[in-house]
Parts: structure tokens; C-alpha cells; sequence
């Protein structure tokens, strides 16, 4: 291992780093920070898809709904507001 950092050596590594998968995902998940702080993410919605997937997969001897009108009566059901839920899967949609 070399130990210089000089510009000339510095610029080579940030090369190396803009072109690889890494620096591709940093950009990426940059803002990941801001979505992993709203508490819905991991209180509200796992809860409520969780309870439209039970409700989908248990046996009631009854036919079943489908999956995404059930997973957002869920929502609803649990107090989301769907104006913030959409709001959300529009911070998700470039992770």
C-alpha cells in the first residue's frame, strides 16, 4: 500500500470510485437517512400490510379479496392517511 495522498493520487481513487457500483449506490441511497426517520415505515405500515396479507392467506371457508384493495383497507383501518401514504411511495419510489 502506497502512502501517498497527493491530488495526482487522490484523483486516480476518486476515479476508480465515480466509476465502480459504489459510487452508483451512494448516490442512490443517499437521502435514505430522511426516509428511514419517518416512524410509519416501521410502525404503521408493516402493521398494516401484515393484517391485509393475514387476512388474505387465513382460511375463512370464504373466497378472498385481492391482495391490494385488502392491504389498503388495512391502512385505512389502522388511521393512515392515504394522502401521506402516497406521499411516502413517492420518497421510495428512486431507492
Amino acid at each position: 500500500i502506497r502512502n501517498e495522498f497527493n491530488a495526482s493520487s487522490l484523483s486516480n481513487y476518486q476515479s476508480k470510485i465515480t466509476k465502480s457500483y459504489i459510487y452508483k449506490d451512494f448516490k442512490k441511497f443517499r437521502n435514505v437517512k430522511k426516509i428511514t426517520k419517518n416512524p410509519n415505515l416501521f410502525h404503521l405500515y408493516p402493521s398494516a400490510i401484515n393484517n391485509g396479507f393475514k387476512e388474505v392467506l387465513t382460511e375463512t371457508g370464504e373466497p378472498k379479496g385481492n391482495l391490494l384493495p385488502t392491504i389498503l383497507k388495512n391502512f385505512r383501518k389502522s388511521g393512515a392517511n392515504l394522502i401521506s401514504l402516497a406521499k411516502d411511495a413517492l420518497n421510495f419510489r428512486n431507492l
